[in-house]
């Protein structure tokens, strides 16, 4: 029988809120998921030894480094579970031939939503009137 593999996360939630959020994509495959959050940090170095596949850091706080990347001895995959990547040092892993994988175009939907409701802000002065209404002045007249 194969060998669980381990998912480590670097991101700040911790493994609960991972497996949760996993399991529908799981399915009835086993996966360890373990979060360096939830362990000390002198830890860290012993987990990115364990870990199959690394799973980044959506805030870009932890660093993918040279020496993060020295300490994975059989991780298969960096996974990055967001479009930015500046945080992951991509020669080192390519020397170490350790692929990377981004989730590009993960929020392209709400960039363009986003882009819709800030010109309709801007062509109907949402914020303008906002703020008139709120400091007492019913300005609706200001429309036209």
């Amino acid at each position: 029988m194969p060998n669980t593999p381990t998912v480590l996360s670097l991101s700040p939630l911790p493994a609960m809120a991972l497996q949760n959020f996993m399991q529908p994509y799981l399915g009835q495959r086993k996966v360890s998921i373990v979060a360096a959050v939830d362990h000390p940090p002198e830890q860290l170095g012993k987990l990115l030894n364990e870990a199959d596949i690394l799973l980044g850091d959506f805030t870009f706080n932890q660093l993918i480094n040279a020496d993060v990347i020295s300490k994975l001895s059989k991780v298969k995959l960096i996974q990055q579970p967001s479009v930015g990547y500046q945080h992951i040092d991509i020669e080192t892993c390519k020397q170490k031939n350790i692929p990377v994988a981004n989730a590009a175009g993960a929020n392209t939907l709400s960039v363009a939503e986003h882009t819709l409701m800030l010109a309709l802000v801007l062509m109907k002065k949402t914020l303008y009137f906002h703020q008139q209404t709120s400091s007492g002045n019913w300005a609706q007249m200001d429309a036209f």
